[in-house]
């Protein structure tokens, strides 16, 4: 075990196609020890991230309407979320993850699909929402359930391998996404946003157990550069491969929903330097320590491929920038918890 601290949560969040996975390459690729004791990071690291559940959710509504069936989230295949508090029952699903994390809790089940679909109407019904699933017959169910099982079955797998394998010793990556419509350039009083958009809402809505010993990494770009971006990712023609190499975030959702974000406005709204601060609506207050990584003139795009073809020279500017964006992430998080 090292002797080097860690800290124990980093939320990793920015407009779509910012570059977090490619920064989470990069970060892997250094040698374990360098991670923990320049960025206090502990590798191998544990994956929380709620663009699965939104990609079930568009799925069930897919199938649902083929059948003929009302949709439940999701205004269409290219279209924004009809109930807009689903920000928060995302988060509700985070929350959870976590919890089933350190406590080394794995989710038996035979039923998956079910599993899931329960699962989202109670959450949906525990944060005062109609939930989604109970107007649909048991026949309608069963036909979700069939066509899903396998798929849920997967994610399953990998959420269980992470609570099982979890300690103390690995930092829980927990990635995320929040934003605003377009506007923000043109209006000054555009912020704050209202909820339940944007980082202000979905932060307050984190357990207190996370708030109180995360840090947030946020990389940089304009949201010119996240649309752009995020149309080069976009699954080829044809493609049925897996979704974590290419998905695009419909144009309308980003338009809608990352026209901009408020992270700047709450950094600057903070108390603290180098913070965010989050009021709960029982009055409790958080410090998050914050690093911003500027990715601006995109330096990780070259992470996508292989180690090996890394240019020295990149591999200098990215490990520069983020040094950087740790500094004072790092310096906040000590005054605030006494480590790392």
């Amino acid at each position: 075990m090292s002797s080097e601290p860690i800290i124990p949560v980093v939320l990793l969040c920015a407009l779509p196609a910012s570059g977090k996975s490619e920064s989470r390459a990069f970060l892997r690729s250094l040698p374990v020890e360098k991670s923990r004791a320049e960025f206090k990071i502990g590798f191998p690291t544990t994956q929380l991230d709620d663009y699965p559940y939104v990609e079930m959710m568009r799925n069930f509504d897919t199938e649902l309407q083929k059948m003929g069936e009302k949709r439940s989230f999701y205004w269409g295949d290219y279209f924004p979320a009809i109930e807009n508090y689903y920000w928060g029952v995302l988060i509700q699903m985070l929350n959870e993850d976590y919890f089933d994390i350190i406590n080394k809790r794995a989710i038996e089940t035979t039923t998956p699909a079910k599993w899931m679909i329960e699962r989202i109407d109670r959450i949906f019904g525990e944060r005062g929402l109609a939930r989604p699933f109970a107007k649909y017959t048991p026949d309608v169910i069963s036909k979700l359930c069939e066509k899903f099982d396998a798929h849920v079955a997967n994610f399953l797998k990998e959420k269980n391998e992470y609570a099982l394998s979890y300690t103390p010793e690995r930092t829980i990556i927990i990635e995320f996404a929040r934003g605003g419509g377009c506007g923000a350039e043109r209006y000054p009083d555009f912020f704050p946003l209202p909820e339940p958009f944007g980082y202000q809402y979905s932060l307050a809505q984190m357990a207190p157990e996370i708030l109180s010993v995360c840090a947030m990494l946020y990389i940089q770009v304009t949201p010119a550069q996240s649309f752009e971006k995020n149309l080069a990712r976009a699954p080829p023609i044809g493609w049925t491969g897996s979704t974590d190499i290419f998905h695009c975030v419909p144009d309308m959702v980003m338009r809608f929903d990352y026209g901009c974000d408020d992270f700047e406005y709450l950094l600057k709204k903070s108390d603290k330097e180098n913070t965010l601060k989050i009021t709960k609506k029982d009055g409790q207050i958080f410090y998050i320590p914050v690093g911003v990584f500027d990715n601006r003139e995109d330096l990780t795009t070259f992470c996508r491929g292989d180690v090996s073809t890394w240019p020295k020279e990149s591999v200098e500017k990215i490990y520069a920038a983020m040094t950087k964006a740790f500094q004072g992430l790092l310096q906040q998080y000590k005054a605030l918890h006494g480590s790392a």
